[in-house]
């Protein structure tokens, strides 16, 4: 029997240079404008917690973290490759991703510093297989966020 091993994981840790599948027999993404709102003012509830005018990225690199929600990964060897199938935490971390990509393209017309940036589509990238899944249900930030 496999052992389950709790790990405790940043979003940039989770999703930077991992790939995830979510399996078939998994619901579809159905987070709402509500479920969206609740995980944006968590997040920003948190950052304001420790904000200060004048903190630099550095700064806000050391606040506290913000506790997400247990998330289940299955790990799967595929030729060569490891990939981790979503069991549990698929609509957090979908929508995680999602508010990335909307972040990414906010940045990309603003001119944002291209490191961070470049941070934020490792992330993204990770999840090109459960991006198509979504792109077949025709899931986007923009409609669950209007």
């Amino acid at each position: 029997m496999r052992q389950i091993i709790p790990l405790y994981r940043t979003i940039n840790q989770l999703l930077g240079g991992n790939k995830f599948t979510i399996d078939e027999y998994q619901r579809e993404y159905k987070w709402d404008k509500q479920n969206i709102s609740h995980l944006i003012n968590d997040l920003l509830n948190k950052f304001r917690s420790s904000y200060k005018s004048g903190h630099s990225i550095r700064d806000v690199a050391k606040y506290e973290d913000c506790f997400l929600g247990s998330i289940i990964l299955n790990k799967k060897d595929v030729g060569d490759n490891v990939v981790f199938s979503i069991v549990d935490g698929q609509q957090r971390i979908t929508s995680i991703t999602l508010l990335l990509i909307h972040v990414f393209h906010i940045g990309m017309e603003k001119n944002i510093e291209s490191d961070i940036l470049s941070r934020i589509k490792g992330m993204i990238e990770s999840f090109k297989q459960v991006r198509k899944r979504l792109k077949s249900q025709q899931t986007t930030i923009d409609s669950v966020i209007a």
